[in-house]
């Protein structure tokens, strides 16, 4: 399904560069499958995800006031509940916006010594996943404070393009795919069978500029990497870490 724009979502523009560090195995799955893979939301590592802000606590308590005392405190119930079950269905990919590799997201996100980091633009991200069936959306991750910051609640997507301010170092760029809830069941609950995470068709040659090493790799890394991309006929440069380079003086 070619990209669309999404009022909930803020675009970078077409040539913002963007990065996604990664392990050489999630490397691997990539090509071997052609696909992205989507995190189901309730399983990143930060807890917030999806979630609303206290502001928007506050300003339930002063909703249809009018309601007698019990069916109000339902009503807030229910729609907690509702909010609380939109993580299990809601599916995301991260990338990190920023001219230059980042040691602190390399150490975050990349657990062994062979790692990469994809390099791409907005642009190529959105034009790569035209081949996928289900909507996916793009946009930048505004930071908010979640004590005094409200997050629109017009749509089920809000909650997702929202983290704390404590993250802001992640310059978040994300695709998101929410799955729509089953005919057949209210959203009050997620379905028990719900994937851990979705894999969207993408076309590698178009998402990726370059790739770039891990700074803490073995010399026979890059070699392997530009090996795999050949045997999976991607025609891509792998180059070595910035990291690496030689201080003067």
């Amino acid at each position: 399904m070619p990209y669309e724009q999404h009022p909930v979502f803020t675009p970078a523009s077409d040539r913002t560069p963007i990065w996604r560090y990664i392990d050489f195995t999630k490397l691997m799955s990539m090509v071997v499958s052609r696909t992205l893979f989507f995190c189901r939301s309730d399983l990143l590592d930060d807890r917030f995800e999806g979630s609303m802000s206290r502001a928007n606590l506050r300003a339930r308590d002063g909703m249809q006031t009018w309601l007698p005392a019990a069916l109000h405190s339902r009503m807030k119930e229910q729609l907690a509940q509702i909010h609380e079950a939109e993580p299990k269905r809601t599916y995301i990919n991260s990338w990190s916006m920023g001219r230059y590799e980042s040691v602190a997201l390399w150490r975050l996100y990349v657990s062994s010594r062979e790692g990469v980091a994809i390099r791409s633009t907005f642009g190529r991200l959105t034009r790569s996943l035209a081949a996928e069936t289900r909507p996916v959306h793009v946009g930048q991750v505004r930071y908010i404070d979640y004590d005094v910051d409200p997050i629109p609640e017009d749509n089920a997507l809000h909650p997702f393009v929202y983290k704390r301010q404590s993250f802001d170092f992640e310059r978040e760029i994300r695709a998101v795919v929410q799955e729509p809830a089953k005919d057949d069941e209210l959203p009050l609950t997620a379905s028990a069978d719900a994937p851990t995470g979705l894999f969207v068709q993408c076309d590698l040659q178009t998402l990726i500029s370059t790739i770039r090493v891990s700074p803490t790799s073995g010399s026979w890394f890059g070699p392997l990497v530009r090996s795999v991309l050949k045997t999976y006929d991607l025609d891509v440069d792998v180059e070595e870490s910035n990291l690496l380079a030689n201080p003067v003086y």
